[in-house]
């Protein structure tokens, strides 16, 4: 019998549909699908999220109130080197700079006060001293020394950064724009009094007052030299300009030039202001004559806000008043009392400015340092930086630090941490009169080209326009479906 076999059995074969088959894809697409929103919608949100706290982040230190630190104390270096009349520190707050009623300047590290260089000013033999100032102090560093056989020295000191072994080093020296040999302001020899200096690349303004002489009373002279570059010379010869103001010079305290050297501020002890126009050196104008003090109050400080476009006078009663040049009626410049700030009740003996942003320092009778927001019109600081009474001051020029001096022989080295001093109420939502405008308004404009700029944060305008713009776009919408 023949043996049968069977034939080898086969799977059974799975046939699957179209059908099934998308219905397949559909669930995978689906869940794909449910995932995506989910990391979609948690991505947003993780993404807003940030945003929050980013944006918390930048505004955070709005909030924040300014203050200020002492880092050292020390002796105040060479002072066997006479009196201070100018404090000075370069930006990197590592350098400072001591210039004495000696013709001495003195250079020393500001955290320690060690000495590092000490240069006497080219004071000729015979002349001593009776008048100084400084002149800008952005960019310029120029310091004019006024003598008794009426000439002047003018000296500008600077600092030369090099990185050997990748270690900064910052080397100061002092520098001659006009040359040693000093400039003859009165041909009489009257001594200069008083005097104000605005040195540029191309031209130098010097006004003084001469003190009263056997052969006439004192006057106020302006001087201006010109830098005049020949094709066939290495260097370039001056051009010399001489005027006489008519305006007596009795009663002159101060003189302050503008950075443009086109205005000229005499400032008398009885309160007057006198605003002269000196775009011509050759025939100077009065512009102005006002008194800007109250009645019975002497003019203690003025100094230029950052800018030169306003002054700030401090007077005996404690008052730091803001003038700035404004259009009058007959679109004339003029001199407009725009605020004031009641920073103490002592005399203002000293006022700095800063000289990136609208603030400034001041120094009281009663020896408390005080430091102020003009636009914003906020106190920032206000301490006791010594038992002693401050005999001279400066910020730092990116205004994170000052050196004070005190009548006790000390300085005094500050941190200062004041980086939004331009943010306030007022400044944000209140009508303000900005610097060179005829009166107070809400305007945004909130950068420049250049740190002379009054930054300008009214949130004001912008506020309205959006609340403008979306009421005009619902009204649109409800005019197209009416007549639809």
């Amino acid at each position: 019998m023949s043996e049968i076999t069977s034939p080898t059995k086969q799977p059974p074969s799975i046939k699957i549909s179209s059908g099934e088959l998308y219905q397949r894809w559909r669930l995978v697409k689906d869940a794909l699908a449910r995932y995506g929103v989910v990391v979609g919608g948690l991505g947003v949100i993780v993404a807003i999220v940030l945003i929050f706290f980013y944006l918390l982040y930048v505004v955070y230190p709005l909030f924040i109130s300014a203050t200020a630190q002492p880092v050292s104390e020390y002796a105040v270096p060479e002072q066997a080197l006479g009196n201070t009349l100018l404090l000075e520190m370069e930006e990197q707050n590592e350098v400072g700079a001591r210039f004495t009623d000696s013709g001495h300047v003195v250079f020393f590290e500001v955290a320690s006060g060690k000495t590092l260089l000490t240069q006497a000013v080219a004071i000729p033999e015979g002349a001593h001293i009776t008048s100084f100032a400084q002149g800008s102090p952005i960019n310029e560093g120029a310091v004019i020394y006024g003598l008794s056989d009426g000439r002047a020295v003018v000296v500008k000191h600077q600092y030369k950064v090099t990185y050997p072994d990748n270690v900064r080093v910052i080397t100061p020296s002092l520098k001659y724009p006009l040359g040693e040999q000093p400039l003859v302001m009165d041909e009489s020899g009257a001594a200069l009094e008083k005097i104000a200096v605005k040195a540029g690349n191309d031209a130098t303004t010097i006004v003084v007052k001469t003190a009263d002489t056997p052969q006439g009373a004192g006057k106020i002279r302006l001087v201006n030299f010109q830098k005049e570059q020949s094709l066939f010379a290495e260097e370039a010869a001056l051009t010399r300009t001489d005027s006489i103001f008519e305006q007596p010079a009795a009663n002159i305290a101060d003189i302050l030039i503008d950075k443009e050297e086109s205005n000229l501020y005499l400032i008398s002890n009885d309160g007057q202001m006198g605003f002269f126009d000196i775009s011509d050196k050759n025939s100077p104008a009065i512009r102005q004559q006002q008194n800007v003090v109250s009645a019975g109050q002497k003019i203690t400080s003025v100094a230029f806000l950052n800018g030169d476009l306003s002054l700030m006078i401090g007077d005996s009663s404690g008052l730091v008043s803001q003038w700035s040049m404004v259009k009058d009626k007959l679109n004339r410049p003029a001199m407009q009392k725009i605020r004031s700030f009641k920073v103490s009740d002592k005399a203002v003996v000293a006022i700095n400015a800063e000289q990136r942003r609208k603030g400034f320092m001041t120094t009281d009778a009663d020896g408390i340092v005080g430091i102020y927001h003009s636009t914003a019109e906020r106190e920032m600081v206000k301490e006791r930086i010594s038992g002693a009474l401050p005999t001279a001051a400066v910020l730092s020029p990116r205004a994170n630090a000052m050196l004070v001096q005190s009548a006790d022989g000390k300085m005094h080295f500050w941190h200062i941490d004041n980086e939004h001093p331009e943010v306030s109420i007022r400044s944000l939502w209140q009508q303000v009169w900005y610097e060179s405008y005829p009166k107070p308004d809400y305007i945004w404009q909130s950068s420049s080209a250049n740190n002379d700029f009054e930054p300008k944060y009214s949130l004001t305008p912008l506020v309205f326009g959006t609340l403008k713009e979306a009421f005009y776009a619902r009204y649109k919408i409800i005019l197209l479906v009416i007549f639809a």
